[in-house]
């Protein structure tokens, strides 16, 4: 199994599986027999979905994708769930955080040798970045020159 596989990695890895949330893909790997301790290799489950597009002036439809959440995974009491830490808001049409990723920033503290304190630091001042440039109508080749100009 997949997910066998990911644990003897230690490189890390990406892989597409359907489910329209979080908590269902963590039901539906269990039914195809990942069991808990496995499931706690996966750091991060995003999920995608994508949705036909019409308006009144411009009846053609096309097909969009946003992503709708972004979860890690978290050991309870009660067993494996997903910890929602950004959720798609409808009305504003865009990713809004929820909570944060403790498990995750974890990681990403043992990883860096990092305080907990500089890690938020550098999440917020990316966000600052990509609040900026958002507003800019940057081109995909624009906006990842500014991204490596300001992160290199």
């Amino acid at each position: 199994m997949y997910i066998k596989r990911l644990k003897k990695s230690k490189q890390g890895s990406i892989a597409t599986f359907h489910g329209q949330s979080a908590a269902e893909t963590i039901s539906r790997l269990k039914k195809l027999g990942a069991q808990e301790t496995e499931l706690l290799s996966l750091d991060l489950i995003i999920v995608q979905k994508r949705w036909d597009k019409a308006s009144l002036k411009n009846p053609a439809r096309h097909e969009i994708r946003k992503i709708t959440e972004i979860a890690e995974i978290t050991q309870t009491p009660g067993g494996i769930v997903p910890v929602t830490l950004f959720g798609f808001d409808y009305k504003k049409n865009r990713l809004e955080k929820k909570h944060d990723g403790e498990r995750v920033i974890g990681k990403i503290c043992r990883a860096f040798g990092a305080s907990k304190k500089a890690v938020q630091k550098e999440m917020d001042a990316r966000a600052q970045f990509l609040e900026k440039n958002a507003k800019n109508g940057l081109s995909m080749e624009d906006f990842f020159e500014a991204v490596n100009n300001e992160f290199a």
